[in-house]
């Protein structure tokens, strides 16, 4: 976020989880660099920076995911930093478990400017790096897994046979990964991930509440498309709708611990707190032709798929049981993805 500097036309202050940093106005066309920041404000007490003989030390925890964007190609931007701020950088050895990042510097004020720079680092990596994390709401029911599985092997076969375009065997999901997502999270430490589970555990009580302690059923029911346009799509999912009609207690769920995240710092402010409960199926994402993933997402034809199947039932009624903090790219012994916290619904 960018705020005007009443007075100073040529300065902005940019806002990076909460911390404010000044720097020069520059066109939306060019780049801003790292020397172009200066803490706007002095955060001694806030780094806890300590006195050495030589000068001044702090120390912060930044996840192992960050230290190659600390470090830069060949060290430069690790370097850059030194040079500019006159301090010195320590990263852990590489393979340690240590995530503690030291600066040392001959004033406070070079300390706080090496800090807010790796913090602008770590703001700017994050928003490149990839979801590690979801809040998930297993499906993997043996009648579902059973239902879709059926399912995919007659879609592959239609499919192949209309030769509908954009399709894929390899954008099906698996019926053993079947689920609700309700938030997607970049959790690059065990500090990160603790902080979810604590939020989980210290709004147990208050997600009772919201359920009434009472059984969430569903139904999943009717294919759809996440875009207006079927013949050119990328997700096709299935409807997950309460089975009375106008139990909005799930919904309601959902949407508090989207807000509850968000005010944390976990979820973008940007993130929708109105959830759509879905249950994926076919996924342009997983597309791997040939094994390889394309450099470019490609679309599919869904008309074929919604004119035979779009009125489909998986599930008439299903009773929804737990709630899990999922890990991506990691599978248990039951084929979903790695539980790293579960919290049972009632």
């Amino acid at each position: 976020i960018m705020e005007e500097v009443i007075g100073e036309p040529n300065v902005q202050v940019l806002v990076i989880g909460g911390r404010r940093f000044r720097t020069r106005r520059v066109e939306k066309k060019t780049s801003l660099k790292l020397g172009d920041f200066i803490a706007e404000e002095d955060k001694e007490t806030e780094l806890n920076i300590e006195k050495e003989k030589n000068g001044f030390k702090t120390s912060m925890i930044v996840p192992h995911s960050f230290f190659p964007f600390i470090i830069g190609k060949g060290g430069a931007t690790k370097k850059r930093i030194e040079k500019e701020t006159g301090t010195t950088i320590h990263l852990p050895q590489k393979g340690s478990k240590d995530e503690t990042v030291s600066i040392s510097g001959p004033t406070k004020n070079s300390i706080i400017n090496a800090h807010a720079r790796i913090e602008i680092i770590v703001d700017t990596a994050t928003k490149s790096l990839p979801y590690t994390h979801f809040l998930s709401i297993p499906l993997n029911f043996p009648s579902i897994v059973e239902n879709a599985t059926h399912f995919n092997e007659d879609l592959v076969k239609e499919m192949k046979a209309k030769a509908v375009r954009g399709f894929h065997p390899s954008i099906i999901s698996s019926p053993k990964h079947l689920h609700l997502t309700i938030a997607m999270f970049k959790l690059f430490s065990e500090d990160q991930i603790n902080k979810v589970k604590l939020i989980l555990e210290d709004v147990s009580a208050k997600m009772y509440d919201i359920l009434q302690t009472r059984s969430c059923l569903v139904k999943l029911q009717e294919l759809a498309i996440m875009n207006d346009d079927p013949t050119a799509a990328n997700v096709l999912y299935m409807k997950v709708k309460p089975v009375e009609e106008k139990d909005d207690r799930l919904q309601k769920l959902c949407e508090f611990l989207v807000l509850l995240f968000r005010e944390h710092g976990l979820l973008d402010d940007d993130v929708e707190s109105n959830v759509k409960l879905h249950m994926t199926l076919l996924n342009t994402r997983f597309r791997r032709e040939g094994g390889e993933e394309p450099k470019e997402r490609e679309t599919f034809d869904a008309r074929e798929v919604l004119a035979m199947y779009g009125s489909m039932t998986f599930a008439e009624k299903v009773r929804l049981e737990s709630l899990h903090l999922s890990q991506r790219g990691s599978y248990g012994e039951d084929g979903y993805y790695t539980c790293v916290h579960k919290w049972n619904l009632p």
